[in-house]
């Protein structure tokens, strides 16, 4: 997977006083990641690792090889859970040609990101998959901004997600047992 890094330096410029200053005292440890919890969205599909999308009549889901993580999307109209405490929000999706644009609410207050996401999903041929994420959250940065990447599909023979579970390391350091296998 190549990740398009442009918005990093506009994100930086964006970002209130407040959230800035929170930024500047994070830590490894505060990193839900390093602590072996959920991603969250968006960052779960630009993270290391494959995942995998399921689609049926009225529902997608794409399950990721990290930690047991997945995204149930309805495409069927049905109301937002507003107000709940999900690692990767309530969506919803809805069909705008060849493209799946989600909306999702609701996340917890551990993720690194806090959005209201829209997030487009096209096929950009048989082997790639072009993912944009629209952040919004007047919280924290004074306008939206977007993230967008390009993921590969995986041909090798026999390719599947492996199970990855979180072990403790001898040092006593956590970390997902994908990384320890290699």
């Amino acid at each position: 997977m190549r990740l398009v890094r442009r918005a990093h330096e506009r994100r930086k410029r964006r970002t209130l006083a407040s959230a800035l200053a929170m930024r500047r005292r994070m830590t490894l440890s505060a990193d839900p990641q390093a602590k072996c919890y959920m991603a969250g969205v968006p960052r779960a599909t630009y993270t290391p690792g494959p995942f995998q999308i399921f689609q049926s009549a009225g529902m997608v889901i794409i399950v990721y090889q990290n930690l047991h993580t997945y995204r149930y999307i309805p495409t069927a109209p049905r109301p937002q859970i507003d107000g709940a405490d999900f690692w990767m929000g309530s969506s919803r999706g809805h069909w705008e040609r060849d493209t799946l644009v989600v909306d999702s609410i609701s996340f917890n207050d551990q993720t690194l990101i806090k959005p209201v996401t829209s997030i487009a999903t096209t096929l950009g041929g048989p082997k790639t998959l072009q993912y944009e994420a629209r952040i919004e959250d007047p919280k924290v940065f004074t306008r939206p901004w977007s993230m967008r990447m390009i993921a590969e599909r995986h041909s090798e023979p026999g390719f599947r997600i492996i199970e990855d579970e979180c072990i403790r390391n001898p040092g006593g350091v956590l970390e997902p047992t994908a990384q320890v296998a290699k």
